[in-house]
């Protein structure tokens, strides 16, 4: 095992000569030192596209590792088709049947047949408090939980004394086409947006109440027609204003802001994310950032390889430690993008950098797979091609980034 680096931490290849390589990571929040933690790096040249993961544990880092060299060995890049958490959950899954002479497909509509339980009598106003309570317990972020109860409260109004077993399709239809806001805007019906989201939470809340037996295994929300949005194009930002953007971060409020302008411009990284982030997430000699799962949107660990136009502008920062972001940042970052020249930014553009990221890498790389992982979303995620497909082109792309300090 090698040493390198100034914290003298260790990286070598496992199994010997395969070219997948482990690495010792330290684990920092808050500039809190949290131990040690493995990263494991399967190279393109196996896996198609380099592949991450992250253990707690050296020995079941280097167990990973020598199945995805076993894997690769036996099957080539076809071994690479699931992902490492759906590839156990199925081993496991036939490991269970093994004997029982039922082929996986055949297990699992078996289990969907007699999943569900008979519907009780909960009323609608209780399970909801009961979900409610349920996820925070889960630890689900406090902007998630509030608007997860916002949404059944206001279902609550309407359907709150009665048996969550006896709602129908037709009563849930009825209560969506009503639905009206509080504000002056929404006061003579939603928008078909605020429906959408309506009836999303409205179809988990009765698959949730289903797996507590609270009514049979019929979501009446399911076959409900979602409501149908138009699509706006989102706003994304042309290379000069990047430039001018960038510009303005090197120069305003002594630079504090550069490296989220940075961030977002070069890595797509979500304005929540940055705020929580700290500089030892990220690795400029590796050109890595690691987003915790403490970090993440979704909460899922996500390893970034960061662009060299990213990495170039993040080393001309001189004070690296501790978050990333600077106190009072929504305050800071309101004064700066007004001075910065864009006054309309908390209105139209305050996810422009994400997504003129996401829109120029798109076009750079044509690998929808490859955008989709540096996002954070599904590799087949419908909304990255309904966001960014053909809003940039190539040569634009490659302007943007070749924006270099």
């Amino acid at each position: 095992m090698a040493q390198t680096g100034k914290n003298k931490l260790s990286r070598w290849e496992h199994p010997a000569g395969s070219g997948i390589r482990v690495r010792e990571i330290i684990n920092r929040y808050a500039g809190t030192d949290g131990g040690l933690s493995y990263r494991v790096t399967v190279p393109a040249r196996l896996a198609g596209a380099r592949q991450f993961k992250q253990f707690p544990s050296l020995e079941a880092a280097e167990s990973w590792a020598k199945e995805q060299h076993d894997g690769a060995k036996k099957d080539g890049q076809k071994h690479f088709s699931l992902s490492p958490t759906q590839r156990e959950d199925a081993i496991a899954a036939l490991a269970l049947l093994e004997g029982s002479g039922m082929t996986l497909a055949q297990a699992v509509a078996l289990a969907k047949k007699h999943l569900h339980s008979t519907a009780g009598n909960v009323t609608v106003k209780d399970a909801v408090n009961r979900l409610v309570v349920e996820k925070e317990s889960e630890n689900l972020r406090e902007r998630s939980v509030r608007d997860l109860r916002n949404r059944l409260d206001v279902f609550a109004q309407t359907f709150g004394e009665k048996h969550v077993g006896e709602i129908t399709k037709t009563e849930v239809e009825e209560w969506l086409r009503d639905l009206r806001g509080i504000s002056d805007k929404s006061a003579e019906g939603l928008s078909a947006r605020s429906k959408k989201n309506y009836l999303i939470t409205v179809r988990t809340f009765f698959n949730w109440a289903i797996s507590k037996g609270y009514r049979a295994a019929d979501n009446p929300a399911t076959s409900i027609s979602t409501p149908k949005i138009d699509w706006e194009a989102p706003s994304i930002l042309t290379v000069d204003e990047s430039e001018k953007l960038l510009k303005a971060a090197k120069k305003e409020q002594k630079g504090l802001l550069l490296a989220s302008v940075v961030l977002g411009l070069f890595a797509g990284i979500r304005s929540n994310e940055i705020m929580r982030l700290d500089w030892s997430a990220i690795d400029l000699d590796e050109g890595i950032l690691t987003i915790g799962p403490q970090i993440a949107k979704k909460r899922r660990l996500r390893v970034l390889e960061l662009m060299p136009a990213c990495i170039a502008w993040l080393k001309t920062i001189p004070n690296r430690k501790g978050r990333v972001a600077p106190g009072k940042y929504t305050v800071r970052w309101a004064d700066f993008v007004k001075k910065a020249g864009f006054p309309d930014w908390g209105e139209n553009r305050s996810n422009s950098m994400r997504h003129s990221f996401g829109s120029y890498h798109y076009a750079l790389h044509s690998d929808a797979a490859k955008t989709a992982a540096m996002l954070g979303h599904r590799a087949n995620d419908q909304v990255l091609f309904d966001s960014y497909r053909s809003l940039a082109r190539k040569k634009h792309a490659e302007d943007y980034f070749g924006l270099l300090p």
